[in-house]
């Protein structure tokens, strides 16, 4: 069984440890047909440090680490070329100071002796031709180190824009913690089967940590794959509440709908509804408790369950299906007993106080510290979320997130101050009108 590559970016020692590689060298093959300088952004183990060192190998010629790929029959080994390969994966540079002295020693020890002061040597037009020959060969190693200076910057900041970004998406985001953690695991895993393979001691020892390592990855996959399960389940699960309640709202407005139009009266069909209401979520409780007795009888079965197990399985079942007929009986006499509502047309004035009233009320709510507290979370809540989303995904700098978060707070306040005068103004105009020195609304009540 071949070893997972993981924490290797080097071919030689991926196929030196045999493990697992995909070709990718029909890639590597077509990227040398093409000009220009390319820049690879993929997230983190991704396979980039192996791909580069992929190419350097290719470009230097050692074939014999290609045999059997696809690339082995189609390259010129005899051509071989000088590769300068910066690798800033060691260490941790913190500042720009850090960055500029990892590149000038990596680039010394690439080019060796081209970056060291040059000395002559020789006499008359020899030492002239080997200090013009060094001098050339300075500048040219010198822009050579400018240009990989220039790319270093530039991939270093957008290195750090990602590294900042996955960061803070595996801090908060459930489903990239869980990946980070198996991966972890599986390192660790990796890890301690190559230390045990070093001091193992013949093949069998080694085929027995080779199984117990793949049992363990076998135990962190499943986990991995529960976690996910469950980040699933906690993701859908408002959605289906927001589902359900609309579901059951639709089935209740179409039920209040369908009574008037049989000519019942709003109010009493607003009750009758609201029992069938009710009376369905008691019969969807049982469904799924008859659902889960029906699956037990199944299971008991299955597993040779004692017969006396089996009868008592069955007659909860049945005493659950009986619960569910009394339930639907008793819900048609509920319907059945709901009284009718005897109306009397209401008068103007009726009309005005329930008005003054509903207004009255309305203002009292939004001039409540309590209610103002809580839309003020939820209108923070929802700007915050909504300036977190744009920042992750790169579609704002934190700067223009940040005003936009705050000018969404400030249009919510602006709003409730809207609605607190809209409804004061409400409150006197009906106050001039129930103000006013004669009404005669008896008259008035007749023309309703």
């Amino acid at each position: 069984m071949k070893n997972l590559p993981l924490g290797i970016s080097t071919l030689s020692k991926l196929l030196e440890n045999n493990c697992v590689y995909v070709d990718k060298t029909e890639y590597a093959y077509n990227l040398t047909s093409q000009s220009g300088v390319f820049f690879l952004s993929r997230p983190r183990r991704f396979g980039k440090s192996l791909f580069v060192d992929t190419l350097k190998e290719i470009f230097e010629g050692n074939q014999k680490l290609f045999e059997g790929l696809y690339i082995y029959n189609k390259w010129d080994w005899t051509k071989k070329y000088p590769v300068i390969k910066l690798d800033f994966a060691e260490g941790m540079l913190k500042s720009r100071k850090d960055l500029d002295e990892t590149q000038s020693q990596l680039m010394r020890s690439q080019l060796g002796g081209a970056l060291e002061p040059i000395t002559g040597g020789g006499e008359g037009g020899t030492k002239g031709g080997k200090k013009g020959a060094a001098d050339k060969a300075a500048k040219e190693a010198a822009q050579l180190a400018e240009e990989a200076k220039r790319q270093a910057a530039a991939a270093s900041d957008a290195l750090f824009a990602e590294q900042q970004r996955f960061l803070i998406l595996q801090q908060t985001n459930p489903i990239a913690k869980a990946f980070t953690q198996y991966a972890s695991q599986e390192l660790v895993i990796q890890r301690e089967l190559n230390q045990a393979l070093k001091d193992a001691k013949g093949e069998k020892e080694k085929a027995d940590l080779r199984e117990t390592a793949r049992l363990k990855q076998s135990a962190n996959a499943l986990e991995l794959e529960q976690e996910m399960k469950r980040v699933r389940e906690d993701a859908l699960a408002p959605i289906e509440d927001l589902l359900k309640g609309q579901r059951e709202q639709l089935r209740y407005e179409k039920d209040v709908t369908d009574l008037l139009q049989q000519g019942m009266l709003p109010e009493r069909a607003k009750q009758v509804a609201e029992v069938r209401k009710m009376v369905r979520a008691q019969l969807e409780s049982l469904d799924l408790s008859i659902a889960n007795a029906k699956a037990a009888i199944t299971e008991a079965e299955a597993r040779g369950a004692n017969a006396e197990q089996v009868e008592r399985l069955k007659k909860a079942l049945e005493d659950l299906e009986k619960a569910r007929g009394s339930i639907k009986d008793k819900g048609k006499e509920a319907e059945a007993g709901v009284p009718a509502i005897k109306t009397e047309a209401k008068s103007p004035l009726d009309y005005i106080k329930e008005g003054a009233a509903s207004a009255q009320e309305e203002l009292a709510k939004l001039t409540n510290w309590g209610y103002q507290a809580v839309e003020a979370g939820k209108a923070i809540g929802a700007a915050f979320g909504t300036a977190f989303k744009d920042l992750i995904s790169g579609s704002a700098s934190a700067q223009e997130a940040l005003a936009s978060m705050m000018q969404s707070i400030a249009n919510h306040f602006l709003d409730m101050a809207a609605q607190i005068i809209a409804q004061q103004i409400t409150m006197m105009i009906y106050g001039t009108i129930l103000k006013a020195p004669y009404r005669d609304w008896e008259i008035g009540r007749a023309h309703v």
